[in-house]
């Protein structure tokens, strides 16, 4: 499903199988709510650019692939956006918001190989990252010193908080 510029949509209640690409992009469309899904894809399960006051909820994204999605939510530059209580498989990203004043982040169940960073909240002042659980569950071989589960980095005021991290050597 792909939208630019249109708000308040609601994509609720739907089953999506991708081979590549998104599953969900939808950008510039704020006040919309991106709930109760299934999606399976290799890629992008959410993409959500410039999404203010938008809620991601209650979605399962994975892959046919042991290690996840490559990005499951990634949602940069979306003031005030909810991602609350999703289960996510991530290869790279769990949720990326970046950018994204006033986001919160809370109660989501995020596991896999995890490259990169499980939540990345950058440069996201104010913003609010508690109750999750994200867990790297496989060696993936980055060695890199801004490999991250949580990431916050320049996000002034900004609170994380009763989160469980559980982090697989990197060999």
């Amino acid at each position: 499903i792909y939208f630019t510029s249109g708000n308040n949509l609601n994509i609720t209640n739907n089953y999506f199988s991708v081979a590549g690409g998104y599953a969900i992009y939808a950008n510039d469309a704020d006040y919309s709510d991106i709930s109760n899904n299934n999606i399976i894809t290799p890629t992008y399960g959410i993409r959500a650019d410039d999404c203010d006051n938008c809620t991601i909820n209650n979605n399962d994204i994975t892959s046919e692939s042991s290690t996840g999605t490559t990005n499951a939510i990634y949602a940069p530059n979306s003031t005030e956006i909810q991602v609350v209580n999703n289960t996510l498989v991530a290869d790279e990203n769990g949720v990326v918001v970046n950018n994204s004043f006033k986001a919160a982040i809370k109660q989501n169940n995020i596991t896999g190989r995890i490259y990169w960073t499980g939540i990345n909240f950058s440069d996201s002042d104010s913003s609010t990252v508690t109750q999750n659980f994200v867990e790297r569950t496989e060696q993936n071989g980055n060695t890199y010193s801004w490999q991250y589960l949580i990431n916050g980095d320049n996000s002034e005021g900004s609170l994380i908080k009763k989160d469980t991290l559980k982090y697989l050597v990197v060999s």
